[in-house]
């Protein structure tokens, strides 16, 4: 989600988009999302921290947006639930005629399980 159209309508205001906001709606959305596969596996966020080799406040904290989580965090909270993890994408921002960047998906090895993996990259941009 790029902005609150609800928030904006009810408030009768546009809101300005930030890096902070931005970043808060892609967290906020990511901690939902693993919230929300963590209860569908039956697990308690004690165990998610566990797997991931942290304690549960910490994880508790950076779900609650108390801490900047990298993509690495992410990573290892997505591994640790069994999933993958995308690279966010970016959107048009409704303001004009939009963003419409095309990515490339390249698959990669990966050193710890040899397994291959994928990624998505601009590289066909710069090519």
């Amino acid at each position: 989600m790029v902005r609150d159209y609800e928030a904006e309508k009810l408030f009768g205001v546009e809101l300005e988009e930030t890096p902070q906001t931005l970043a808060y709606s892609v967290a906020g959305e990511f901690s939902s999302a693993v919230m929300d596969e963590a209860a569908r596996q039956g697990l308690t966020l004690a165990e998610l921290a566990r797997r991931m080799g942290i304690k549960q406040p910490t994880l508790c904290g950076m779900l609650r947006g108390e801490s900047n989580m990298t993509v690495k965090t992410m990573a290892r909270m997505a591994l640790a639930l069994d999933c993958g993890l995308e690279a966010p994408r970016l959107v048009g921002s409704g303001k004009g005629p939009g963003c419409a960047v095309p990515a490339k998906a390249v698959a990669f090895g990966s050193p710890a399980t040899g397994k291959a993996s994928h990624a998505t990259t601009s590289r066909a941009l710069r090519a």
